[in-house]
């Protein structure tokens, strides 16, 4: 496995600990990086490294699921047509 596959799995570890933090918050914005990096299983340090911040983290994340449920509504469209 070579650096950017390896950096890649790390970024989806990141994502998927954020989201499932997020998704079982009051307040999903208190989520702290401390606590994805735990639940990620890596250094918080990775967070800033792969992301720049958790903030860029968190946009990255809002981005990727109004693209997944955009192309969701789309089939559905499609398929109803």
């Amino acid at each position: 496995m070579n650096k950017d596959e390896k950096l890649q799995i790390t970024k989806d570890k990141l994502m998927e600990a954020t989201l499932h933090l997020m998704e079982n918050m009051e307040d999903p914005m208190k989520v702290t990086s401390r606590e994805i990096a735990q639940k990620a299983q890596v250094q918080p340090a990775m967070i800033n490294y792969c992301f720049g911040s958790r903030e860029n983290k968190s946009i990255s994340l809002l981005f990727r699921r109004m693209r997944s449920r955009r192309s969701f509504l789309q089939t559905s469209n499609r398929r109803r047509s």
